[in-house]
């Protein structure tokens, strides 16, 4: 957080400090969560501390602090199931559904650079409804299968280096994710 009097270089340098490089980048460190098969190798490594991981609270106000907006295709669920079951498909998606495509909308006409990281058929879905299936720059959308499906999110490349390399190619700071 930006302190009173304080820069951005300095909170820069304060986070290099408290969450090293290494501990920023989500997965694929020393192996861990390559593929499904290692989450249990990761998960035990995480309970021993041997991956320092920040306060999920911390984390989260650091992204909104770097302009990152987490929105979900339904803002409420009462059961989840990847391959979309009918109380999602027929309850809180199509219930949500306006709000978030229009949220989208709103963010892709401020003329701002914004990276959309869609995670999911229906993110996917939301993102084609708002006009973001291949937008021009200064957007941009790196659409990926949902985390449940560790294999096929895994098995390709990091969609936050991806959401970086756009905003750095438009002379916009990465997030330090």
């Amino acid at each position: 957080m930006l302190r009173p009097g304080g820069t951005r270089q300095d909170v820069l340098h304060e986070r290099a400090r408290v969450h090293p490089a290494h501990l920023r980048r989500p997965y694929r460190r020393d192996g861990y969560a390559a593929s499904f098969a290692d989450w249990p190798r990761t998960l035990a490594a995480i309970e021993a501390g041997d991956i320092a991981l920040e306060h999920p609270g911390e984390l989260a106000d650091r992204w909104v602090g770097e302009g990152v907006l987490l929105l979900n295709s339904s803002l409420t669920l009462t059961r989840f199931d990847v391959t979309v079951d009918a109380h999602q498909s027929r309850g809180h998606l199509p219930i949500w559904r306006p709000l978030i495509v229009k949220v989208l909308a709103h963010l892709a006409g401020s003329g701002r650079p914004i990276v959309f990281l869609g995670f999911g058929d229906a993110a996917a879905g939301n993102l084609e409804r708002a006009g973001l299936t291949r937008p021009e720059a200064p957007l941009a959308t790196v659409p990926r299968d949902h985390p449940a499906v560790a294999e096929k999110v895994l098995g390709r490349e990091n969609p936050f280096v991806s959401c970086n390399r756009h905003l750095e190619s438009l002379g916009e700071r990465p997030i330090a994710w």
